[in-house]
Parts: structure tokens; C-alpha cells; sequence
């Protein structure tokens, strides 16, 4: 009687229609294609040293000139527009790092000698190169030849999407009015721009090469020190602009308005800031760790994981509080791109294994990070 009512029940159930089926085979074969290539690909390349090569630089030269596009749109469109939609005078995020001094650089030449419009977009790109030789020299000394190479691109590359991307693309996105959402825009472009430099172990120049030399002599995440180094940047600015803010009315009146008005702009800067600092950390993924606790049966699974990872491990002798039997707690630190090839290979040791990730902000003593060169 159960037999006949379990075959009712199954018979109760509607197949699955033919085109669904279809559909998930057809998904899993495109993307056994697209694997299959990609493997194809990748050996071809490892062949091919001379191919390999060439194509990773094309590779780079195409995310520099994208980053430094970003960068000089965001800098332009939603942080220091050369004029307002309305076509008076634009305020000014405060920009960071070497775009943020390039501001204050061009604001102590409109004190001193006066500046058209055309002069100061031609003083910004200038000025944003000129401020990033000293930063890029450290880069070279202390950091890599390859790194600061390329950072030299990206700023070349950004001072120059500067200059030449004309006005009229700035009004595409018209948020002029609402301060929020510039400082929002901006702070998204530069993070994304900075983000996707650091990404192919370069940078966008400027703050960005303090950064990180002060993040890797400490090992940790590089977006806590640009914040510091950007306020001192915003107060010079803010002073600059009581001193000499530029207007049609030079009155003391108009002067100390406008500064004020730029005060308030500098409050959304630090909008600005935070965001840009988030996104970079969120997509620089180099210096954060996480911790790995492994419980496993497998007493060679620390060896894997010594000979696997440029890293040691602790081992602590445990008991299972259900069955009772005798384990191993493995703990290690890895850096976060390591930690998905990690679990894969303790999986594939031990299947029963279980295993807790746990994110880590900060590590003293000895652990290995790839230098950069």
C-alpha cells in the first residue's frame, strides 16, 4: 500500500519541461567552452614567453589609460568644474592627494598673478604632474622600477585626459547643484580609477605611493593613511580660498563669503574622502589577511598547506565534542587572495574538513607579502 501510494505521489510530480533541461545544458557547455579557452589560452601564453609579455603590457596599458580617463572626469566634472552649468563661477570639492595640492598650487598662482579659466585647467594638469616627481623618485627608490614606471603612465595619462576632454562632456552627468551627489560622483570615479591601478600592482600616483609605502612597512590597508594626508591637503585649500576666493566682486565681503561658501564645500569633501578611501581598500585586496581555522582528521594537511603558501601555521591537538575522536585545529594567516585557493586545497584534502574564515585587520611579527617591483 505504501509502495502504490509513493508511485501515485511520484507520478503527482510534474517533469521538468524539456526546454529548462535544455537551457542548463546548454548553460554548462558555454561555460566549459569558455573554460575550455581560457585553459587553451592560458597555455598557449605559457609557451609563448614573448607573446605572454606583450600581451600583459597591452593588458596594463589599456587599464592605465581607463583608470586615468576616470580619474581626469571625476576631477573635472565633479570636483574642480572650470565653470558652473549656469556659467558663473564653479566651487570646488577639495580633491586628495597630488590633484588636491595641483588645486592649491593653481589657487596660490591666481593670488599672485591672476589666472584666465583656460590658464587654470592648463596649471592643474601641470601642476598634477610636477607634484608627483618627488612622490614617484620615493616610489623608485624604495618601492619598484616597474611599479613607479607605470604610475608614471597613469599620471602622464591622467594630466593629459585633463587638459584635452573638452567642457562640454563634464555636463553630461549636470549634478552641479546637489553637493552630496558630487562628492559621491567623485569620490566613486577616484576610488574606482585608484582601485583599478593598484589592482595591476600600480597606482594612480601621487597620495596613493605614500600610501602604500607607509601600508606595506606596516602591513595593512592603505585607505586610513590617505584620509590623514588628504586633510592637511583641505585645510590649505580652505585657508587659500579666505585669503583669495575667486569672484566678479573683490569686496572683503564677497572674499570672506566665497571662503566661506568653500568651507562648506570641504565638509562635503570628507564625503568624498571616505567613499574614495572605501572603494580603494574594498578593491586592493594586496595587504588585507584573513585567518583560516582548519579542524581536520588529516595530519599532513599542515604540511599541504607549509609547502602550498609562503606561510607557517599553528597546529593544536583537539577533540571532537560529538563523536569523541581525535583532530587537528590548524590555524593560519594568509593574505586575502590567497584565501580561496586555500579552502579549495584543504577540500580536496579532507572533504569532511571544516573549516572558519575569519577577516583580520592588522598582524604583528613575520608575515610574507609579494613586494611589489
Amino acid at each position: 500500500m505504501d509502495t502504490d501510494s509513493s508511485k501515485d505521489n511520484l507520478e503527482k510530480v510534474p517533469p521538468v519541461p524539456v526546454f529548462e533541461r535544455r537551457g542548463h545544458r546548454e548553460t554548462g557547455f558555454i561555460k566549459n567552452r569558455l573554460e575550455k579557452c581560457r585553459k587553451t589560452f592560458r597555455d598557449f601564453l605559457l609557451d609563448h614567453p614573448k607573446t605572454k609579455f606583450t600581451v600583459e603590457q597591452i593588458y596594463i596599458l589599456i587599464i592605465e589609460a581607463v583608470s586615468g580617463f576616470i580619474f581626469a572626469y571625476g576631477f573635472k566634472a565633479f570636483m574642480s568644474p572650470t565653470t558652473a552649468p549656469d556659467g558663473g563661477q564653479a566651487t570646488h570639492l577639495v580633491s586628495g592627494g597630488a590633484s588636491g595640492i595641483s588645486q592649491v598650487l593653481t589657487r596660490i598662482c591666481e593670488i599672485l598673478f591672476g589666472t584666465t579659466l583656460a590658464q587654470e585647467s592648463l596649471l592643474q594638469s601641470i601642476f598634477y604632474f610636477v607634484v608627483n616627481i618627488p612622490i614617484l623618485t620615493l616610489s623608485f627608490l624604495k618601492i619598484g622600477k616597474r611599479f613607479t614606471f607605470y604610475s608614471l603612465v597613469n599620471v602622464g595619462m591622467a594630466s593629459l585626459f585633463i587638459y584635452i576632454i573638452p567642457d562640454s562632456w563634464y555636463t553630461l552627468i549636470d549634478i552641479y547643484s546637489d553637493n552630496i551627489a558630487r562628492a559621491l560622483a567623485g569620490g566613486i570615479t577616484t576610488g574606482i580609477a585608484s582601485g583599478m591601478a593598484l589592482a595591476i600592482g600600480t597606482s594612480s600616483g601621487g597620495v596613493d605611493i605614500l600610501s602604500i609605502y607607509i601600508a606595506e612597512k606596516k602591513s595593512t590597508s592603505m585607505g586610513k593613511y590617505s584620509l590623514i594626508i588628504n586633510l592637511v591637503t583641505v585645510l590649505a585649500f580652505t585657508a587659500l580660498n579666505f585669503v583669495h576666493a575667486p569672484s566678479v566682486d573683490s569686496s572683503a565681503t564677497s572674499q570672506f563669503e566665497q571662503g566661506s561658501t568653500q568651507a562648506t564645500m570641504a565638509l562635503y569633501s570628507i564625503i568624498y574622502f571616505y567613499l574614495s578611501a572605501k572603494i580603494i581598500d574594498w578593491m586592493n585586496i594586496k595587504n588585507k589577511k584573513t585567518e583560516l581555522q582548519i579542524m581536520t582528521s588529516k595530519p599532513e594537511m599542515a604540511q599541504v598547506l607549509i609547502h602550498g603558501f609562503p606561510h607557517a601555521c599553528t597546529i593544536l591537538d583537539a577533540k571532537g565534542g560529538f563523536t569523541g575522536a581525535s583532530m587537528k585545529v590548524i590555524y593560519i594567516v594568509v593574505s586575502k587572495s590567497e584565501e580561496k585557493k586555500v579552502v579549495k586545497i584543504v577540500r580536496q584534502v579532507d572533504p569532511h574538513s571544516f573549516v572558519s574564515v575569519l577577516s583580520t585587520e592588522q598582524v604583528y611579527g613575520k608575515f610574507y607579502i609579494k613586494p611589489l617591483d
